[in-house]
């Protein structure tokens, strides 16, 4: 204990005598403390914290890996409606539009015009993931229609910054895309649509996605997310969707000559491909704070060492 408070008594002595020296420590370490906690919250956020949804490790994603098509990726809503309705593996199948833009939409009669980001999903998408919107609900069937009444749901970022966080905003009515819209909900603050599925981007809201014959003729539109039933497995999926893949181009060769279905745990194909830059990032912030601390003490070197 002796030694320790004479080291903290010569450590202040040395700070205190060269000013210039404690400025610039103080300085590299806070920087890299401050480096090391930021890059730490990233890396919590992306990568270690369970995605916002019930029971998170049982969602799949399932990507098409047919030639045939617009994409390898996503699949058509024939192919989407197959595989719900015929599977054995999942509690249920989910979609969304994949090829959604920014400025899509053009919100009108609520203040300023403003031009906004929104998603397609299917009726079944929240359900699926497990979300329950903080207000309102999700979309019914005669909202999932083909030209059927025209709904939306907000973001929670949208409706605080657009709406003051108003809790009457459900039920009214406003423009989007010169069509009367009415707010059927505001999804909850903890499920961003972004931050999940489409990062850097910005999703100002969700819009009902009709899954009908006119959307089919769209081809390869539609990203698929599944739950898996309890007990049922990845690769017990994977092989029973092999077969019906087959079944499929079988009975619908019109739907061209190949395509398929690949799964992943959605918690991997989400964060899966940050997770080696951003450990790289976190171990190279790491190395500039461990060297702060090394180079801090080295002034000792040239100085005398009686505490006295």
């Amino acid at each position: 204990m002796q030694t320790l408070w004479q080291d903290l008594k010569y450590g202040v002595r040395m700070l205190w005598k060269k000013p210039g020296f404690t400025a610039i420590a103080v300085l590299t370490l806070a920087l890299g403390i401050g480096a090391n906690t930021a890059i730490f919250s990233v890396v919590n956020a992306v990568l270690f914290r369970p995605l916002p949804f019930r029971e998170p490790g049982s969602l799949v994603w399932i990507a098409n890996i047919g030639t045939s098509g617009m994409s390898g990726a996503t699949t058509r809503v024939a192919n989407y409606s197959d595989w719900r309705g015929m599977n054995q593996s999942f509690e249920d199948l989910a979609a969304y539009f994949a090829f959604f833009d920014y400025g899509s939409y053009t919100l009108t009669g609520s203040g300023e015009p403003e031009r906004l980001s929104g998603v397609g999903v299917s009726q079944n998408f929240l359900d699926t993931l497990g979300v329950q919107p903080r207000l309102g609900r999700g979309f019914d069937d005669e909202e999932s229609k083909w030209n059927g009444r025209k709904a939306t749901i907000l973001s929670h970022n949208f409706w605080q910054r657009r709406f003051g966080s108003d809790p009457a905003v459900v039920g009214r009515t406003v423009t989007l895309n010169n069509e009367p819209t009415i707010i059927v909900g505001v999804m909850p603050s903890s499920f961003d649509f972004a931050s999940v599925f489409s990062p850097g981007s910005k999703v100002d809201m969700l819009v009902p996605f009709p899954i009908t014959p006119e959307t089919d003729k769209w081809g390869n539109t539609l990203a698929v997310i599944g739950r898996l039933k309890p007990g049922v497995t990845v690769g017990q999926a994977q092989a029973e969707f092999d077969l019906l893949n087959q079944q499929l181009q079988q009975a619908h060769p019109e739907r061209g000559p190949g395509f398929g279905a690949r799964m992943t745990e959605l918690q991997e194909r989400v964060k899966g491909p940050f997770r080696r830059a951003l450990l790289v990032l976190f171990g190279a912030v790491g190395c500039v704070l461990l060297h702060a601390v090394r180079k801090s003490p080295c002034a000792s070197r040239s100085v005398p060492t009686d505490y006295g």
